[in-house]
């Protein structure tokens, strides 16, 4: 989750470093995948026994990791200006690799009669891909 949280914060900083609105639009993107995951880390970490401090220290200290991503982007593109290119080439392949090779073929996998859940997951999927490609141009 800490090697996690650090790419969060360098695609933010990256983003940021490109333009102030693509840096709030992907903020709010890492925030809306972030919370339900931490959710379910608190979770896990309430089950596996620890108190609620020390479930909620151990999650801010893996959180301050994201710092240390945007810190390293940040003081990385005062050395060379295409960090910011090379993150965000990063961190898009990598949801395209998850989308396309883990989340995908779970949804093609799942009920036979789910053919709309199937259609809606490929569509989702498109019009991702077609607004990033947008984006790029806009």
């Amino acid at each position: 989750d800490a090697f996690h949280n650090t790419a969060d914060g360098a695609a933010i900083a990256a983003s940021f470093l490109i333009s102030p609105r693509l840096g709030v639009i992907t903020a709010i993107a890492v925030v809306v995948h972030e919370v339900p995951e931490e959710l379910a880390d608190y979770v896990l970490l309430r089950n596996a026994g620890l108190t609620r401090a020390r479930a909620l220290l151990a999650m801010s200290g893996v959180q301050l990791t994201a710092a240390i991503g945007a810190a390293i982007t940040l003081l990385s593109s005062a050395i060379w200006r295409h960090v910011s290119g090379v993150v965000l080439a990063v961190a898009a392949g990598t949801f395209l690799y998850i989308g396309l090779v883990d989340l995908l073929p779970s949804v093609w996998r799942s009920d036979p009669g789910r053919a709309r859940a199937r259609a809606e997951a490929v569509t989702g999927l498109l019009a991702g891909l077609a607004l990033t490609v947008f984006e790029s141009f806009w």
